[in-house]
């Protein structure tokens, strides 16, 4: 990563007319007071090309989280029509700083975006495609070292071969469009992945050949030349051939000092170099004396980067008050226009709602009428229906006790009462349809009470003791009624055998739905305990069996300090219809 280093450190500028080459700080000054007159002016695309600059700057400071930070504007403001050479740009600067960081798979997303937006810049993006290349190929040797490390590259798997494709991709385009400085920095990039692959030799003759390149380009580009013989003499010195890397380093050194080349960190990392490979020849005293001013050099690196952060922070911070203000004055305009729009439409628009509301107001007038009266009719003849059939089995109910009246015969007439009791159960459903809120359905809280002292009175056994758990259920009446035929049985069956001659008979009813919408019911009472093999084949536990079939229900009889019943079925969730009071 040396080179990746210097190149980041080695993006310098040339003072127009002056011969001087500008270092990171300088330029950010410079670019910051252009920013500023590009937020003045209200410029978005501008602003969005001098944001790109200051990321750029950030970049060669060695600061990639702010550079990231202003890249990311830059794209906010360019927004979805911008032009694909810009976009190719930005992406690419984004990949750099990953690449920087060794987050090679951010490197290579963003390199591949970049390539992405320069295919479809034409022939105006030709050469930017051929630096897209160029990334992605970077990011795959970068990567492809931290594996050889035992680093970790995540989900990305570099390859050599994919780099050197790269290469010829990038190679072909930069030769198309004659870019000499990118053809010396592909070249060197050549020359890498010669020297990674094992060819040494050819490697090192390509980042020779790269320097005569980029030497010829000029002082602009002194830092590219110092990174590519500082690349050299590491390779030199890597293979043992410490004369060579000694050569190499001296050179770029000495270059560096007298190019004018104002960046710490870089001018930082050639002395460091330098230092190693004096360590190696056993040179302490020299070694010693380039860390020092490697370590001086730093320092001033990051007194710089600390002011140009905090200058940045402000212009960050002035950047988003002008940015509020140039949306809140653009949102007001564009509010005034709409405004405007309405106004000349509003009136028609409130005449047309008005005809429109009038006649559906008076269409829906007379449908809720009609659907008033409908309602009230219907109400009451559902109510006439149950308050009939509750009357007529009254009459059944008073004819049957009179017949009972004139039995002598115990065994018939304790049938006739049970008969009684089970019509009675019937009678109750409907008594509760007619006089409760709800047309088809019995409110179990109150029905269930009301049905089982009906049943303990005729059998005498009105001072049993009554637990009930029945929150606020509606049962429709097709379940209503065979549930309380069940329930009269199993009172009628406590009364007949758990009950005799027991000082302190207790009966427990629990009713409850459960979250799948089943219906349980749980009846017990502390008797004696259920013969089941003396008693089955009853009438009473016949009809319960009918009465759960026609539930589609399942039921047990259990033995727990007395008789317990369960019953569970599905049917308890029918809608039951809600009589309002319409008149």
């Amino acid at each position: 990563m040396t080179l990746c280093i210097l190149q980041g450190a080695g993006l310098y500028a040339q003072k127009p007319g002056s011969g001087i080459v500008l270092g990171p700080y300088e330029r950010f000054l410079n670019i910051r007071a252009e920013y500023k007159g590009a937020v003045a002016s209200g410029d978005t695309a501008l602003i969005a090309e001098k944001s790109y600059l200051i990321a750029k700057r950030y970049h060669d400071a060695g600061d990639y989280y702010e550079a990231r930070k202003w890249l990311f504007k830059a794209l906010k403001l360019q927004g979805e029509k911008a032009d694909p050479v810009s976009l190719t740009k930005i992406y690419g600067w984004l990949g750099r700083c990953e690449a920087y960081e060794s987050h090679w798979e951010g490197a290579v997303k963003y390199s591949r975006i970049a390539l992405a937006f320069a295919r479809k810049s034409g022939d105006e993006g030709r050469v930017y495609r051929g630096g897209a290349y160029l990334a992605v190929g970077q990011a795959h040797l970068g990567a492809w070292r931290e594996k050889e490390k035992g680093g970790n590259v995540g989900t990305f798997l570099p390859s050599l071969d994919s780099a050197f494709w790269y290469y010829e991709q990038a190679r072909r385009f930069i030769d198309e469009e004659g870019s000499q400085v990118m053809l010396g920095v592909v070249i060197r990039f050549y020359g890498e992945l010669l020297s990674e692959s094992g060819h040494v030799d050819e490697g090192l003759d390509s980042l020779k050949k790269a320097i005569e390149i980029l030497t010829a380009q000029g002082p602009k580009e002194v830092f590219n030349v110092v990174g590519t013989a500082v690349l050299a003499g590491e390779i030199y010195m890597k293979n043992g051939r410490l004369r060579e890397a000694g050569e190499w380093l001296r050179k770029a050194h000495v270059l560096a000092d007298t190019g004018n080349v104002r960046s710490y960190m870089g001018l930082a990392i050639v002395k460091t170099k330098l230092s190693e490979y004096y360590l190696k020849v056993g040179n302490w005293r020299r070694a010693y004396e380039l860390d020092q001013e490697a370590d001086s050099l730093s320092t001033k690196e990051l007194e710089a980067y600390r002011k140009s952060s905090r200058e940045g922070l402000e212009l960050l911070h002035e950047n988003e008050l002008k940015a509020i203000e140039l949306d809140a004055s653009r949102k007001e305009l564009k509010l005034g226009q709409e405004k405007a729009e309405i106004r000349s439409q509003l009136s028609w628009l409130i005449g047309g709602v008005m005809l429109v509301a009038i006649l559906a107001g008076s269409v829906f007038y007379r449908l809720y009428r009609k659907y008033r009266l409908v309602s009230i009719e219907n109400a009451r003849l559902v109510r006439e229906q149950s308050h009939r059939v509750k009357n007529n089995l009254q009459s059944v109910y008073n004819l049957l006790s009179l017949q009972m009246g004139q039995l002598t015969d115990p065994l018939a007439v304790a049938a006739l009462e049970e008969s009684l009791n089970r019509v009675d159960a019937i009678t109750r459903v409907h008594r509760c349809l007619y006089e409760g809120s709800k047309l088809s359905g019995v409110e179990l809280s109150t029905f269930v009470p009301d049905l089982v002292k009906g049943v303990l009175r005729s059998y005498e056994m009105g001072h049993t003791r009554q637990v009930y758990e029945i929150p606020e259920i509606w049962l429709h009446a097709d379940a209503a009624i065979p549930l309380g035929l069940v329930i009269s049985e199993l009172v009628t069956n406590s009364c007949k055998y758990a009950f005799e001659g027991h000082r302190a008979p207790l009966l427990k009813i629990k009713c409850e739905l459960d979250p799948e919408g089943n219906f349980n019911l749980e009846y017990s009472d502390n008797g004696p305990g259920f013969d089941r093999t003396g008693t089955f084949s009853s009438f009473g536990l016949k009809l319960i069996d009918l009465l759960a079939g026609q539930l589609k229900g399942e039921y047990t009889f259990l033995q727990e300090a007395g008789s317990v019943f369960r019953l569970k079925f599905k049917e308890a969730v029918k809608k039951v219809a809600v009589v309002k009071d319409l008149s």
